[in-house]
């Protein structure tokens, strides 16, 4: 282990792929050795076939990995097939901040060769992995943020609901000091600036002004009456 040791710091950071590696194995020689060597590494999911059949892929293991090891980087290296957009989106979803696959440049002296055939079922080309990144950047944004602002509604969120309240208008006409009574009132969109909305109704307020029929009730109206 002592020489891998110093194989390993040959490179700025290890990263390992979980293919075939007990999780006893990983966590209790692997994971517990390079903790204790002070190695920066990373844990990638694998699985190997070539290409990886969707119902093989058990993107599952990397939030698994995540939970087990959240010291670490968590990554995602497939052999998904070539034209797969989707794999990449889910392990991101799922905690995978690093990502692995083949690119081959297409050699028209190598197309008919059979084993070339079989890597290009799941090695891209250039033009496929541009797609890859960019469904990658799709993911990132949908997924959204992780700092801790990120569980607050965004502005953008809630002048959008307002759009969908409804406000409170006169039925008929009212006149200043008198008791607002339910059926005097109805709601309805839009909710303009400064009325009252219909979650703030209660039965009983007092006008402070002159109401005519549709008019916007504001939201200061005069306090509740007795």
């Amino acid at each position: 282990m002592q020489d891998s040791l110093r194989l390993i710091n040959f490179f700025r950071r290890l990263f390992l792929l979980s293919f075939l590696i007990n999780w006893q194995f990983l966590r209790d020689v692997l994971y517990n050795f390079f903790k204790e060597n002070k190695v920066d590494f990373a844990l990638l999911h694998c699985v190997s076939m070539y290409p990886t059949p969707e119902e093989h892929m058990q993107l599952h293991k990397i939030s698994v990995m995540k939970r087990r090891y959240p010291d670490i980087s968590i990554g995602f290296s497939t052999h998904a097939p070539s034209d797969n957009l989707s794999a990449i989106q889910l392990a991101h979803a799922l905690g995978a901040r690093l990502f692995e696959r083949h690119v081959a440049i297409p050699d028209e002296q190598l197309e008919e060769n059979l084993l070339f055939y079989k890597i290009r079922t799941y090695t891209m080309t250039p033009e496929q992995a541009v797609k890859w990144l960019a469904s990658y950047k799709e993911a990132v944004a949908m997924c959204g943020s992780l700092n801790a602002d990120s569980v607050l509604p965004e502005e953008k969120e809630i002048q959008t609901l307002k759009t969908m309240m409804r406000g409170v208008y006169a039925r008929s006409n009212l006149k200043k000091g008198e008791l607002i009574k339910r059926e005097d009132v109805y709601f309805a969109i839009p909710l303009s600036e400064g009325q009252m909305s219909s979650g703030e109704w209660q039965e009983g307020f007092v006008a402070n002004q002159t109401y005519v029929p549709d008019q916007a009730i504001l939201n200061n109206t005069g306090t509740k009456g007795k």
